[in-house]
């Protein structure tokens, strides 16, 4: 499964005044309505001899609209306009343009992706069995094809203001991504 062209988010919006991680995180998440922020993802694969890091931009602003920029180790970029996806590899002198509507897999596994990351309190709890701590939370899949592509999502969350800090995405495989955000900036 190709994870590595990123899709993820960060910075979502909790109240100063929430105590603690669970299921309420949801519709504060959800008022959030644009934000940016720099990424290092770090892809952890059974093929590779040690870690691929990469580092970028990711902007997502409501209701569907996500770019994410790699700038290193070689440029690339992934957007989501509803639900036209598009990736880019300027060094390779590609450009691929996929309708999503029309390929029910992939459309599925971005929909699924995204639930967190649009804060869909109501898909959440359809999609995913979540489980909670001090400092974040677990979506693990229900449906099981799509727990055949993704183990489990793990969230980060820090407070001040309350935002996610790190997802990492771990596929049924051993395989993981891990990516951590910073220079935040939330309207």
């Amino acid at each position: 499964m190709a994870i590595g062209a990123g899709i993820a988010v960060v910075g979502l919006f909790l109240p100063a005044q929430a105590h603690a991680v669970d299921a309420g995180v949801w519709p504060e998440l959800a008022k959030t309505k644009d934000l940016t922020a720099t990424f290092t993802q770090v892809q952890h694969r059974a093929v590779l001899k040690a870690p691929l890091t990469s580092t970028g931009t990711v902007h997502f602003s409501r209701p569907q609209d996500l770019s994410w920029v790699v700038e290193t180790p070689s440029k690339s970029s992934f957007t989501l306009k509803n639900s036209i996806a598009t990736m880019s590899y300027p060094e390779l002198g590609t450009n691929d343009v996929i309708d999503l509507a029309s390929v029910p897999d992939a459309n599925r596994l971005a929909t699924s992706l995204l639930v967190w990351m649009q804060a869909d309190a109501s898909a959440v709890d359809r999609d995913f069995t979540v489980s909670y701590s001090a400092t974040g939370a677990v979506l693990v899949p229900k449906d099981a094809q799509l727990h055949k592509l993704i183990a489990s999502i793990s969230l980060t969350l820090v407070p001040d203001p309350w935002r996610v800090s790190a997802v990492s995405l771990a596929e049924p495989d051993g395989d993981r991504v891990d990516i951590s955000f910073s220079n935040v900036v939330l309207k």
